[in-house]
């Protein structure tokens, strides 16, 4: 059950947990429980951005209801590696950003 202490000095009780909460909960990473999560199809509460697990669900996760967990770790069932793509603002290269053709040589640089 997870503790939220409000600003008026009150605290709710809730069975809800977000999914850093829920794989804790579960004892794996975050990545694992979010690769596993949509490979079983766990029912969640919330919306797409800001899912929402209840404790009773995570229960029957690790009581073997959606699958064994300790086979789903395999190697070749391992979720890709992330990788962060470099945002420009707006779509612009930098000024100091130029642009090289591997095949002809040719250099372009940024026009702002």
């Amino acid at each position: 059950m997870k503790e939220i202490t409000l600003d008026d000095g009150r605290v709710l009780k809730t069975p809800w947990l977000r999914v850093n909460e829920a794989a804790a909960y579960c004892g794996v990473s975050r990545r694992w429980f979010e690769h596993h999560a949509f490979k079983v199809n766990l029912p969640h509460g919330g919306t797409r951005k800001t899912r929402l697990y209840h404790v009773k669900i995570l229960d029957a996760l690790m009581s073997g209801e959606y699958g064994d967990l300790n086979n789903a770790c395999a190697e070749d069932d391992s979720p890709p590696p992330r990788r962060r793509r470099r945002r420009l603002p707006n779509g612009k290269l930098p000024e100091d950003m130029s642009l090289v053709d591997p095949v002809t040589g040719k250099i372009y640089t940024a026009k702002m």
